[in-house]
Protein backbone atom coordinates (compact mmCIF):
# COMPACT_ATOMS: atom_id res chain seq x y z
CA UNK A 1 0.00 0.00 0.00
CA UNK A 2 1.32 3.52 -0.93
CA UNK A 3 0.69 6.41 1.10
CA UNK A 4 -1.61 9.17 -0.68
CA UNK A 5 1.25 11.91 -2.52
CA UNK A 6 3.93 9.36 -2.22
CA UNK A 7 6.24 9.17 -5.42
CA UNK A 8 6.08 6.27 -6.90
CA UNK A 9 8.42 6.58 -9.92
CA UNK A 10 9.75 8.90 -12.11
CA UNK A 11 10.43 9.54 -15.50
CA UNK A 12 13.35 10.92 -17.51
CA UNK A 13 12.47 11.62 -21.08
CA UNK A 14 15.85 11.14 -23.29
CA UNK A 15 18.18 11.91 -20.59
CA UNK A 16 17.05 15.44 -19.92
CA UNK A 17 16.78 16.26 -15.73
CA UNK A 18 14.89 19.04 -13.75
CA UNK A 19 16.65 20.53 -10.22
CA UNK A 20 14.20 21.05 -7.81
CA UNK A 21 15.22 23.74 -5.90
CA UNK A 22 13.96 23.78 -2.31
CA UNK A 23 12.42 27.29 -1.00
CA UNK A 24 10.87 28.88 1.54
CA UNK A 25 7.85 30.87 1.23
CA UNK A 26 9.39 34.28 1.00
CA UNK A 27 12.07 33.16 -1.60
CA UNK A 28 9.15 31.44 -3.77
CA UNK A 29 7.09 34.68 -3.83
CA UNK A 30 9.98 36.37 -5.59
CA UNK A 31 9.97 33.88 -8.13
CA UNK A 32 8.34 33.68 -11.97
CA UNK A 33 7.94 31.20 -14.26
CA UNK A 34 10.59 31.70 -16.66
CA UNK A 35 12.99 33.34 -14.78
CA UNK A 36 17.05 32.52 -15.53
CA UNK A 37 18.87 30.10 -13.19
CA UNK A 38 22.75 29.97 -12.60
CA UNK A 39 23.15 26.31 -10.95
CA UNK A 40 26.22 24.58 -9.54
CA UNK A 41 27.09 20.98 -9.55
CA UNK A 42 29.74 18.72 -8.64
CA UNK A 43 33.46 20.45 -8.52
CA UNK A 44 31.96 23.97 -9.81
CA UNK A 45 30.21 23.15 -12.91
CA UNK A 46 27.71 25.97 -13.80
CA UNK A 47 24.81 25.24 -15.29
CA UNK A 48 21.64 27.49 -17.15
CA UNK A 49 18.14 27.20 -16.63
CA UNK A 50 15.03 28.36 -16.45
CA UNK A 51 11.98 28.20 -13.92
CA UNK A 52 9.36 26.06 -15.33
CA UNK A 53 6.99 25.55 -12.35
CA UNK A 54 6.68 26.74 -8.61
CA UNK A 55 4.83 25.26 -5.80
CA UNK A 56 1.61 26.47 -5.29
CA UNK A 57 2.24 25.74 -1.11
CA UNK A 58 5.04 24.77 1.12
CA UNK A 59 4.94 21.74 3.29
CA UNK A 60 3.60 22.02 6.74
CA UNK A 61 6.33 20.53 8.76
CA UNK A 62 9.27 22.06 6.89
CA UNK A 63 8.18 25.32 5.56
CA UNK A 64 9.85 24.94 2.63
CA UNK A 65 7.96 25.01 -1.37
CA UNK A 66 10.03 24.10 -4.86
CA UNK A 67 10.73 25.15 -8.20
CA UNK A 68 11.11 23.24 -10.89
CA UNK A 69 14.51 24.44 -12.94
CA UNK A 70 14.74 23.18 -16.97
CA UNK A 71 18.37 22.34 -17.48
CA UNK A 72 19.48 23.79 -20.95
CA UNK A 73 22.38 20.96 -21.09
CA UNK A 74 21.99 18.25 -18.35
CA UNK A 75 24.26 15.84 -20.07
CA UNK A 76 26.73 14.33 -17.94
CA UNK A 77 24.56 14.87 -14.65
CA UNK A 78 23.40 12.14 -12.13
CA UNK A 79 19.73 12.23 -11.27
CA UNK A 80 19.59 13.00 -7.59
CA UNK A 81 22.96 14.78 -7.03
CA UNK A 82 23.15 17.71 -5.02
CA UNK A 83 22.87 20.90 -6.67
CA UNK A 84 22.76 24.76 -5.30
CA UNK A 85 21.25 27.85 -7.60
CA UNK A 86 21.41 30.98 -7.97
CA UNK A 87 17.73 33.16 -9.18
CA UNK A 88 18.01 36.54 -11.06
CA UNK A 89 15.21 38.13 -9.35
CA UNK A 90 16.09 41.16 -11.30
CA UNK A 91 14.82 40.24 -14.32
CA UNK A 92 17.65 40.50 -16.09
CA UNK A 93 21.24 43.22 -15.19
CA UNK A 94 20.17 46.86 -14.11
CA UNK A 95 22.49 49.23 -12.74
CA UNK A 96 22.21 50.85 -9.23
CA UNK A 97 24.06 53.36 -7.65
CA UNK A 98 26.17 52.43 -5.02
CA UNK A 99 28.64 54.36 -2.58
CA UNK A 100 30.92 52.75 0.20
CA UNK A 101 29.68 52.74 3.32
CA UNK A 102 31.68 55.27 4.56
CA UNK A 103 30.09 58.12 3.05
CA UNK A 104 26.94 57.21 4.18
CA UNK A 105 25.59 58.59 7.56
CA UNK A 106 23.16 58.35 10.08
CA UNK A 107 21.29 60.45 12.42
CA UNK A 108 18.77 58.33 13.99
CA UNK A 109 16.60 56.61 11.07
CA UNK A 110 17.45 58.76 8.10
CA UNK A 111 20.41 58.12 6.27
CA UNK A 112 22.21 60.94 4.53
CA UNK A 113 25.73 62.00 2.41
CA UNK A 114 27.26 64.73 2.32
CA UNK A 115 27.21 66.52 -1.44
CA UNK A 116 30.25 68.48 -2.93
CA UNK A 117 28.91 71.60 -5.00
CA UNK A 118 30.43 73.45 -7.74
CA UNK A 119 32.27 76.31 -5.55
CA UNK A 120 33.49 73.14 -3.30
CA UNK A 121 30.53 73.40 -0.54
CA UNK A 122 29.12 70.52 1.50
CA UNK A 123 25.56 70.12 1.68
CA UNK A 124 23.61 67.26 3.50
CA UNK A 125 21.38 65.30 1.31
CA UNK A 126 18.70 62.73 2.67
CA UNK A 127 19.02 59.49 0.46
CA UNK A 128 17.04 56.49 0.70
CA UNK A 129 19.20 53.02 0.97
CA UNK A 130 18.77 49.40 -0.92
CA UNK A 131 21.09 46.30 -0.57
CA UNK A 132 24.38 46.08 0.96
CA UNK A 133 27.68 43.92 -0.59
CA UNK A 134 30.70 44.04 0.74
CA UNK A 135 31.46 47.25 1.69
CA UNK A 136 29.19 49.49 -1.00
CA UNK A 137 25.75 50.42 -0.14
CA UNK A 138 22.94 51.01 -2.79
CA UNK A 139 21.32 54.76 -3.06
CA UNK A 140 17.98 54.22 -4.35
CA UNK A 141 17.10 57.85 -3.84
CA UNK A 142 19.08 61.02 -3.66
CA UNK A 143 21.39 61.11 -5.66
CA UNK A 144 22.32 62.07 -9.46
CA UNK A 145 24.41 60.25 -11.56
CA UNK A 146 27.60 62.00 -11.68
CA UNK A 147 27.15 64.28 -8.07
CA UNK A 148 30.53 64.57 -5.96
CA UNK A 149 30.39 63.16 -2.73
CA UNK A 150 32.86 63.29 0.64
CA UNK A 151 34.02 59.59 0.64
CA UNK A 152 35.58 59.54 4.21
CA UNK A 153 35.62 62.21 6.97
CA UNK A 154 32.18 63.36 7.12
CA UNK A 155 31.77 63.37 10.21
CA UNK A 156 34.04 66.12 11.27
CA UNK A 157 32.44 68.27 8.25
CA UNK A 158 29.36 70.01 8.79
CA UNK A 159 26.74 71.91 6.40
CA UNK A 160 28.54 74.98 4.07
CA UNK A 161 32.04 73.72 4.86
CA UNK A 162 34.74 74.36 2.05
CA UNK A 163 36.49 71.12 1.41
CA UNK A 164 39.00 70.43 -1.58
CA UNK A 165 38.44 68.11 -4.05
CA UNK A 166 40.59 65.14 -4.78
CA UNK A 167 41.15 62.64 -7.08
Amino acid sequence: MVQPGAELFRLIRKGRLEWRAELTAEELMLLRRGMAVEITVGEGRVLKGTVRAISPSVDAKTRYGYALVTLSDSSGIIAGVYANGTFDISGGKRTLSSLPQSAVMRRGSAAYVLVVDAENRVHERPVKLGQRSGDRIEIRQGLKSGEKVVETGGSFLSEGDFVQVVK
